[in-house]
């Protein structure tokens, strides 16, 4: 549906009551003078009746919402009651209704969310540093494991902080209890609507209430509850997202579960509301349906991994990697099988090839089907030699190469920007280059990243990391000499040097780790570098995009903060922040804008404020200069 302003949305539910009841005595009675026939049996009863015709008007709506089985209708009934909600709640104080609609929700904080919760929310994304609070909020409802335990400190401390994520609270409460969402198959009836029409508009809607009534009710099952149901929706607005998450985690699973947690809520609420709506004192409604959301919370469903799932290839080089250290099998590292194997990957994408190459090798036929099958595993591993071994543990090695090794050409207007920001940054054409050890996936870059100190930023650093020289020409059988990986065998030197004073257990443990990293190390240090050219070109390697900043030059990793601070993708660290002069200490820095009081002007407004005066004034708002 087109997203429409609320007078715009207005009419067009006005049009679809008076287009369903034309022909009816229903016909008039959704506008002034609100013409229809009397009600049997009235749910509502003001005090103060200042108005009957209105009055009559909105239990004829109230008795149209019970009668009719249309599913759309009783939805434009209820949005139709909600936008007269000011009016209902007048005409309960005494005054006299009027013509303006004022919206019960606020849509306008939800617009600028959907996009983010694809990219930030939803896998494969892990970061969680730095979130938006909203939007950490939201990371909490998704399906993993221990979302709920620390659910209320976080909401009471940025609901105190920002009152964008306070009215986003407010919005999602009111969108779960009344049932706005299009998924709802049971509306909240007009006795409970009523009540809560009330709640939001004279108690909730003061911030310092919600606070102290979250934080003594201990309503953070209701609330992750209802976080859980704006999630569901949400990505049922992009049916693409829908079908790619159902394929690869079930989301259907978890969408049925909340979806129908929430209409059988609404349903206790309704039974609730029938029974106590003219009782002088009602209980609370809210920690009502709470147990029933305890006793759903505890059939809880994880469907997204926090740790990545290894697949089989994946298992079966490490078991593999595993059994020739614990065996001490005497095993060739020769380069020559893994050339050959990286070479076959880069020139077909057709998986029988592969594993056609492993008979090339020397495997026999029935084993390389047992590995295309699936159902290879340690019972097998005696049947081959230890040099058989390593192939097919190289070979596994390779495929997960293959798949998580990405190289994209940028266009040529990166490439002219980089070149300019190379020459400014030192004018050597070599500075684009660097390496990755393929065997311990360890990126050899600098990358550029926005940090406080500068000593983790690597802004200013040059040359590559964790890199040696193997001047042993015949191990590498070459005239030159060769890059290899120096963090292996650094690692393994470092820890070789610890005094072990454990139990048996854990000495036998810690020796078979450092055969691990012995092992590694020396097929690190036999294997040379990759070379990685990154002018005009971003690698995608192990989940991470990494290329040249179009304006210091420096490299970098590509995220959704990569745009914030210029058209073309940079590394934020080379963004300069606009100075001001503080209006307290006149030093020249990065200030934050602080309301105050000008005493020349008569006026408030926003002046800047240094870090250290913030601290100082900034509850003393507003400032008075």
């Amino acid at each position: 549906m087109k997203r429409t302003t609320s007078s715009k949305r207005c009419n067009y539910v006005l049009e679809k009551l008076k287009l369903h009841y034309s022909g009816t005595s229903y016909c008039n009675c959704f506008e002034p003078p609100w013409l229809c026939p009397e009600v049997e049996e009235c749910v509502w009863k003001p005090e103060s009746n200042k108005s009957k015709q209105f009055t009559n008007a909105v239990n004829t709506w109230i008795d149209l919402s019970k009668k009719t089985n249309n599913l759309f209708i009783k939805k434009q009934l209820y949005e139709w009651l909600d936008m007269n909600h000011a009016n209902i709640l007048a005409v309960d104080r005494g005054l006299y209704p009027v013509e303006r609609f004022f919206p019960l929700e606020k849509k306008g904080i939800f617009n600028t969310f959907l996009g983010r919760i694809i990219m930030e929310i939803l896998p494969p994304c892990k970061n969680t540093k730095g979130k938006n609070k909203i939007l950490h909020l939201l990371s909490k409802a998704c399906p993993k494991r221990c979302q709920i335990r620390n659910l209320k400190e976080i909401v009471l401390q940025y609901a105190t902080e920002d009152d964008q994520t306070y009215l986003f609270l407010l919005e999602v409460m009111k969108k779960s209890l009344l049932g706005k969402y299009n998924h709802c198959k049971v509306q909240l009836q007009f006795e409970g609507r009523h009540v809560f029409y009330q709640m939001f508009s004279y108690q909730i809607s003061q911030k310092s209430f919600f606070l102290k009534w979250f934080e003594n009710g201990n309503h953070q099952i209701f609330l992750f509850f209802c976080l859980k149901e704006y999630l569901c929706d949400a990505v049922r607005q992009v049916k693409t997202v829908y079908d790619y998450i159902e394929k690869h985690w079930k989301w259907s699973i978890f969408d049925k579960q909340v979806v129908k947690s929430m209409d059988n809520c609404r349903k206790i609420l309704n039974t609730i509301s029938e029974r106590e709506y003219n009782l002088l004192h009602v209980s609370d409604w809210i920690s009502s349906i709470e147990s029933f959301l305890l006793q759903v919370s505890k059939q809880h469903i994880k469907l997204f991994r926090t740790t990545n799932a290894m697949g089989y290839i994946s298992k079966l080089k490490v078991n593999l990697n595993k059994y020739i250290i614990s065996e001490d099998l005497n095993v060739d590292i020769r380069q020559d099988v893994s050339r050959f194997l990286w070479e076959i990957t880069q020139r077909t994408t057709d998986k029988n090839v592969f594993y056609y190459a492993l008979e090339v090798l020397g495997l026999e036929r029935e084993v390389v089907e047992k590995v295309k099958n699936e159902i290879f595993c340690a019972l097998d591993y005696k049947m081959l030699s230890p040099n058989d071994l390593f192939t097919l543990k190289e070979f596994c090695r390779v495929i997960e190469l293959h798949k998580s090794t990405y190289n994209f050409v940028l266009p040529k207007h990166y490439y002219d920007k980089q070149v300019l920001s190379l020459k400014k940054r030192e004018n050597k054409n070599n500075q684009a280059i660097g390496y990755i050890c393929f065997i311990c996936n360890d990126i050899k870059f600098f990358l550029t990243k926005l940090s406080d100190s500068s000593r983790h930023s690597n802004k200013l650093a040059r040359g590559s990391l964790r890199v040696v020289v193997d001047n042993d020409i015949s191990c590498c059988h070459e005239n030159n000499l060769k890059f290899v990986c120096g963090k292996k065998p650094e690692r393994h030197v470092k820890n070789s040097k610890k005094k072990w004073k454990n139990d048996k257990k854990a000495l036998t443990r810690k020796l078979l780790k450092e055969k691990q990293r012995n092992f590694l190390s020396k097929q690190c240090i036999q294997t040379p570098l990759q070379e990685i050219d990154l002018l005009g070109h971003a690698i995608q390697f192990n989940n991470k995009m990494i290329m040249l900043c179009s304006s210091c030059g420096n490299v970098c990793m590509l995220d959704p903060e990569s745009f914030k601070y210029s058209v073309n993708i940079n590394c934020k660290v080379c963004h300069v922040s606009p100075r001001d002069i503080c209006i307290k200490c006149n030093t020249e820095t990065t200030c934050n804008k602080i309301l105050v009081y000008n005493q020349r002007r008569t006026k408030f407004h926003k002046a800047p404020m240094c870090n250290n005066c913030t601290n100082v004034y900034a509850q003393k708002q507003p400032v008075v200069i």
